[in-house]
């Protein structure tokens, strides 16, 4: 496998030999993650090489680190990274994308590139959001009130033509 992170096939044969999945790495900046981004990569390389139980394993280890560290930073690579090497309906997607719409804030999402991702965080958004008391303002407003501000504009009613 030539092409494969030689860091992310070490901890895959650790935990071959240990049953342990053992991935620390110390950064200079305290709000980046790569010990979770390193976690996902393992989660796509058990993709890769159809090992199930690993996959299990490494959700099992997101999660421990997750709880470790509730303030954990996720970052818009880390959702391309799964979507770029997982397929539809893989579990690992619909983690990120639970973990972006309970916890995310606005500027994990920024530069956002997947557009999958993007669709299915939007569908998650609006099925788990508090429907708003009263009306909508749709319902509610005239059409005047989506109207464009314009300058010199005279306002007319729309005409409606109908075959007499």
């Amino acid at each position: 496998m030539p092409d494969d992170d030689v860091d992310i096939f070490q901890v895959y044969a650790q935990w071959l030999y240990q049953a342990k999945i053992l991935v620390q790495q110390h950064n200079e900046d305290p709000n980046c993650s790569r010990e979770l981004n390193t976690l996902i990569k393992c989660y796509v390389f058990g993709e890769k090489i159809q090992d199930v139980v690993f996959q299990n394993a490494t959700v099992d280890s997101i999660f421990a680190y997750i709880h470790k560290d509730e303030k954990a930073r996720w970052y818009p690579t880390d959702a391309d990274t799964v979507y770029d090497g997982t397929p539809e309906g893989s579990p690992l997607r619909m983690l990120i994308v639970d973990i972006f719409a309970y916890h995310g804030q606005e500027d994990w999402i920024q530069a956002q590139r997947n557009v999958d991702f993007l669709v299915d965080l939007g569908k998650k958004l609006l099925d788990v959001r508090e429907r708003p008391s009263g009306s909508s303002p749709v319902s509610r407003n005239t059409s005047s009130v989506y109207h464009k501000p314009a300058q010199e504009a005279v306002a007319q009613e729309p005409k409606l033509e109908t075959d007499d």
